[in-house]
């Protein structure tokens, strides 16, 4: 695979084009001509190259399902082992967030995306994710925290041919997610 990837030019393009403004908007609306492409976009991204499960019953994975599992990801460390969230801009040190846990904020938005009524299926639910994290600015959380710090990306994805798989894109695809 090369070092770049069509999905991550058009998803610069998406990012890019809600920067406009001076100021660039601090919220944005859902109303925003760019969010549903840019949504669209990071969907097909994590889609891409994502191991489905291999056991009898355990059913189809959906391309946010790994961001569900993060805080028990993380809680499940093995002893002595500590999380480096300086690897995650604006963490603040290792194990700073709480005995190596999520940022609060993206604990909050995991549990605002599970625990919402209106939306029934997993699929939705992910896409709710995305949006609470979008409005949080912390989209880039849970893709730092599965490749830089639990190191766990190729227990979801295939390196070869996914972009949160392969470090190099997945570092490309981090840094437009912290834009």
């Amino acid at each position: 695979m090369s070092v770049s990837d069509p999905l991550l030019k058009r998803l610069k393009q998406h990012v890019l084009s809600l920067r406009v403004g001076d100021p660039p908007q601090a919220d944005i609306p859902d109303s925003h001509p760019s969010l549903e492409p840019l949504c669209s976009t990071l969907e097909e991204i994590l889609a891409k190259g994502l191991r489905q499960s291999a056991g009898l019953f355990s059913g189809h994975r959906d391309c946010y399902h790994w961001m569900f599992l993060l805080p028990d990801l993380c809680s499940r460390r093995p002893p002595g082992v500590t999380l480096d969230f300086q690897q995650v801009p604006g963490a603040g040190g290792s194990d700073s967030l709480g005995g190596g846990h999520l940022h609060p904020g993206v604990e909050a938005a995991i549990q605002a995306a599970k625990s919402e009524p209106r939306v029934r299926e997993p699929l939705g639910r992910g896409r709710l994710l995305v949006r609470c994290l979008l409005q949080r600015r912390l989209i880039h959380w849970p893709v730092l925290t599965l490749c830089r710090v639990l190191r766990q990306a190729a227990d979801f994805y295939d390196d070869l041919y996914s972009i949160v798989g392969n470090d190099i894109l997945a570092e490309i695809l981090a840094s437009l997610l912290l834009e």
